[in-house]
């Protein structure tokens, strides 16, 4: 519903900025009454679908970022717990210093543990209850 409503204030801003642009060459401009209604038909619609597809964008990335740590946890569960980057680089669609910034992230938050292993990787180690 969030996608229709954003995309029908663009277009409704849209058109009355062109409108009031239009309108401007067969009648005397009159400074308040065209200021105020370019705004409010105009100007704060196209302002508030901006609003409304930038906090969709941000939705979509929480949600994919979600996705993106519940398929670390679960490559962490299959692997005893202990993952290196290249493994979530491997088992995902993210490069290898994405991998390396989601699971500091991880650890930072307080589900990981941050380890050198015996070859001097870098490993990370979750906890299951």
């Amino acid at each position: 519903m969030q996608p229709l409503i954003a995309t029908i204030t663009l277009l409704w801003g849209g058109f009355w900025v062109m409108a009031f642009f239009a309108s401007l060459e067969r009648r005397p401009f009159e400074p308040m009454q065209d200021i105020s209604l370019l705004f409010f038909l105009g100007i704060a619609p196209l302002l508030y679908s901006a609003y409304l597809f930038r906090r969709m964008h941000k939705q979509k990335k929480n949600q994919d970022l979600g996705a993106m740590q519940r398929t670390i946890l679960k490559l962490a569960r299959s692997k005893k717990g202990l993952l290196a980057v290249v493994d979530v680089a491997e088992q995902t669609s993210l490069s290898l210093e994405e991998a390396q910034v989601l699971l500091d992230e991880m650890v930072v938050k307080g589900y990981a543990d941050c380890q050198v292993g015996v070859e001097g990787a870098v490993l990370y180690k979750f906890f299951f209850n």
